[in-house]
């Protein structure tokens, strides 16, 4: 996994793939299987074979940096609740999401007010091109 990933950080994809996640979440939510789905689908044949691990790995360093957290719905509509997940739990969940029959949109990853300021500079810089 660590070679995909490290291999993906060195194009660029990773940093792009980050990028997409925060600017989402910061509107709406970045659903984690989106995420897997991306690795699986989109980065190629070895990280595809890792996708689980490289989504795990993709939101520990987000949610490390305090750019998004990770959620689920919350008892009222429209309403979330923050969730801690040890690495091993997180893998669990994810992997689940591997399956064509798992429902994907319970957990998910939401901006940060520090993900929210990084938006506005990512926006500034944009709006200068």
């Amino acid at each position: 996994m660590a070679d995909a990933y490290d291999g993906l950080v060195t194009t660029g994809a990773i940093a792009s793939l980050k990028r997409d996640i925060i600017l989402e979440a910061s509107y709406d939510v970045y659903y984690l299987a989106h995420i897997r789905r991306w690795f699986a689908e989109t980065a190629g044949a070895e990280a595809a074979k890792a996708a689980t691990a490289c989504t795990v790995r993709v939101v520990g360093e987000l949610t490390a940096k305090n750019l998004c957290i990770l959620a689920t719905w919350g008892k009222e509509k429209g309403s979330f609740e923050v969730v801690e997940k040890t690495r091993e739990e997180l893998y669990g969940l994810v992997d689940k999401y591997s399956a064509f029959d798992t429902f994907p949109f319970d957990f998910f990853l939401i901006a940060t007010e520090s993900g929210l300021q990084w938006t506005s500079r990512y926006k500034l810089l944009v709006g200068e091109l």
